[in-house]
C-alpha cells in the first residue's frame, strides 16, 4: 500500500509542474498532508 501511495503522491506533485487551476494545488496540498502523514505513521510503526 505504501508503494502505491508513494507513486500517487509523486504523480500529483509532478503534475504541479504543469499550469493547473488554483484548486488543484489546494487539493494536492491537502492530499500531500494526508498521504505523507500516513507514510510517516506507517514508517513509525515498522520501526517498533
Amino acid at each position: 500500500m505504501t508503494k502505491i501511495l508513494s507513486v500517487v503522491l509523486a504523480g500529483l506533485l509532478l503534475t504541479c509542474l504543469v499550469d493547473m487551476p488554483y484548486g488543484y494545488y489546494q487539493f494536492v496540498r491537502f492530499a500531500g498532508l494526508v498521504g505523507f502523514a500516513v507514510l510517516a505513521y506507517d514508517s513509525f510503526k515498522r520501526q517498533e
